[in-house]
């Protein structure tokens, strides 16, 4: 990764504060930007300027805690942060001083820092220290204008009608790098509200867009329950972006499911509820050949993993065939064997999260099938932190019965370009195609036949 420019001294064409203390961070050569734009474009259109903003803040103070040999971890995981910052502003680091708020703004004069009020109101997300960062959208620069300890805030400066606490300038220490070398200090005392249900029809409001800034719409306290609660926080995720792949891993790992349906289902479901379905709509979707059917080309470390999945498979042990299983998923580079193996891994428990995300839905083309339902399959694979494998299969949904001959798969990129392309032959059973992408990064799949073509968007 390109490393970034920092200084402290007031190098950003903007009305210069009276202070040179300080940090400017320069993001236009940071790798990144590319994340940043990408969750950004996978956004709802009326928030992302609140993404871009809060990613770029907790891009550049992440890697000036770094700079300053200290680390700093965010509250949430990884995969949660780009949602969240299309509801609340800000984000929470943990650090060797404690937890500090980063508080993004991108008014060119600052006289306050305005902190959403879940941030007081929320006991595990109380922060030690506030601080102050300006963004620079055009020219991708952040300026560390100030910080605070957190119990610098009035729980009187509250603005009821933005939710939202005000530090004064003049309350917020402007020389930023003394910042790391302070104690853990205490949060400011605010009470926490009390647990309350949480209506699924407040969820789909949400979703539908019916309500646009659900914490300033709903009851506080209702409010507070639904961001604050890791359950109820991902439902809304899910709701709002049911088509983000990377939640659907996430979600399996937690035992959470989406409970506003969006049409897709669990694979494992669906072959339960239909004794006579396609069998190629089931989990077994990347068997080609034998699992061990060595290659001229192999190497040793791929002659080992096959071994790995054969003793996986051959054992009688079960939970020690699932340990093998899962450590091969894990360490192998061979995107084969860990197709293979998660499939394995799947057929002897579906609920392993290593074992990926296996949903399906009915498609309907219309008249152009004469009636005939089509299914598509989607299997979402783990690969590293920051991206996953994706299968894509499309077969017909009935026993005995093949695809039209002609039928076009397309995966395309967000810019509409085609990526790849699998058209069915005679006496085909199902079309599929296997690739991988990074989080954040937007895909279609174009399912066409004739005159009819449906086409689904979808974020990893």
């Amino acid at each position: 990764m390109t490393s970034l420019s920092f200084s402290f001294l007031t190098a950003i064409d903007a009305p210069p504060m009276a202070h040179t203390e300080h940090v400017h961070i320069d993001l236009a050569d940071g790798g990144d930007r590319q994340w940043i734009a990408q969750i950004t474009a996978a956004a709802r259109p009326y928030r992302r300027s609140s993404v871009q903003i809060n990613a770029m803040a907790y891009t550049a103070v992440r890697h000036w805690f770094a700079e300053m040999g200290m680390g700093a971890e965010p509250f949430l995981p990884i995969v949660e942060l780009p949602i969240f910052w299309e509801f609340v502003n800000g984000t929470l680091l943990q650090t060797a001083i404690g937890k500090v708020l980063i508080v993004p703004d991108t008014a060119i004069e600052l006289d306050e820092c305005r902190i959403p009020q879940e941030w007081l109101h929320i006991a595990p997300w109380k922060p030690n220290y506030i601080l102050g960062v300006q963004v620079f959208t055009e020219t991708a620069q952040i300026r560390l204008w100030g910080y605070a300890p957190s119990s610098s805030v009035n729980p009187a400066a509250l603005d009821a009608v933005s939710r939202t606490y005000s530090l004064d300038r003049e309350d917020m220490i402007e020389d930023v790098p003394l910042l790391t070398a302070l104690l853990e200090c205490p949060p400011i005392p605010v009470p926490s509200s009390a647990a309350t249900a949480i209506p699924t029809a407040t969820l789909q409001k949400i979703a539908s867009g019916e309500i646009l800034l659900p914490r300033l719409v709903l009851p506080l306290e209702e409010w507070l329950q639904i961001i604050g609660q890791p359950c109820h926080r991902l439902d809304l995720f899910l709701a709002c972006h049911p088509q983000r792949l990377s939640l659907w891993l996430y979600a399996k790992t937690k035992g959470i499911g989406n409970l506003l349906g969006q049409g897709w289902q669990d694979l494992q479901e669906r072959l339960e509820e239909v004794p006579l379905i396609n069998p190629y709509l089931s989990w077994q979707l990347g068997w080609t050949s034998p699992a061990w059917a060595l290659r001229s080309n192999d190497t040793l470390e791929a002659m080992q993993a096959q071994a790995q999945l054969r003793q996986a498979l051959e054992t009688e042990d079960c939970c020690q065939a699932l340990a093998l299983l899962k450590n091969l998923i894990a360490t192998t580079a061979d995107e084969g064997l860990r197709w293979m193996a998660a499939e394995y891994l799947h057929a002897k428990d579906a609920t392993a999260p290593e074992a990926g995300v296996w949903k399906t839905r009915t498609v309907d083309l219309g008249l152009a099938l004469g009636g005939q339902s089509l299914a598509l399959v989607m299997a979402v694979l783990p690969r590293d932190a920051m991206s996953a494998n994706i299968l894509v299969r499309v077969t017909a949904l009935k026993v005995g019965e093949t695809l039209p001959p002609d039928l076009v798969l397309m995966i395309t990129e967000a810019n509409g370009n085609t990526f790849a392309q699998v058209t069915s032959r005679q006496q085909d059973q199902a079309v599929q195609y296997k690739f991988w992408g990074q989080m954040g990064e937007t895909f279609g799949i174009t399912l066409a036949y004739r005159d009819a073509k449906i086409t689904e968007t979808f974020v990893v």
